[in-house]
């Protein structure tokens, strides 16, 4: 198969991504900047859910192997985890505080093994592109979610345990 037809076998696949990843995180954003509530909860978690089950749609790449399949399927649940634990504290539910606790550990670790699997991938590639794109939409993605963790200020509700 030559590049030319890898490229319009991928690009015919990204839309669909696109749009399936596309509508919650819009939900997402406009419930934070109108403040609506029931748009948080449908965004964040149809967000979650996505993640949770198409995770691996989201992220495939040209070629894949199983390894790419289980991190796939472990970065799609880490992202649920660390969407849950967002809505948690934004809307003010019990136990907001654990798992906004539980979210940062899960981001911190999913964003240095993200980075670590991305150089990995980079290096092992030698300049094929499609080798590596999933690594890249990994980290991409957590690098979006640490930041909006940090923006939305849940950084600073951390549990200490005692």
């Amino acid at each position: 198969m030559n590049t030319q037809s890898k490229e319009s076998t991928y690009k015919r696949f990204r839309p669909a991504a696109l749009i399936i990843e596309g509508i919650p995180l819009t939900l997402m954003v406009g419930g934070l900047l109108l403040n609506i509530n029931e748009l948080k909860i449908i965004g964040f978690m149809t967000a979650a859910f996505m993640y949770m089950s198409a995770s691996f749609y989201l992220f495939k790449a040209e070629k894949f192997k199983a390894l790419d399949v289980i991190v796939a399927s472990i970065g799609g649940l880490m992202f649920a985890v660390i969407l849950i634990g967002i809505l948690f504290d934004l809307l003010d539910w019990p136990s907001g505080p654990e798992m906004v606790t539980i979210s940062k550990f899960t981001l911190n670790y999913g964003l240095l093994l993200s980075i670590i699997y991305m150089l990995a991938r980079n290096l092992k590639a030698e300049r094929r592109q499609f080798e590596f794109t999933m690594s890249q939409k990994l980290a991409l993605r957590f690098l979006i979610l640490t930041l909006l963790f940090y923006v939305t200020g849940l950084h600073q509700s951390l549990v200490v345990p005692i």
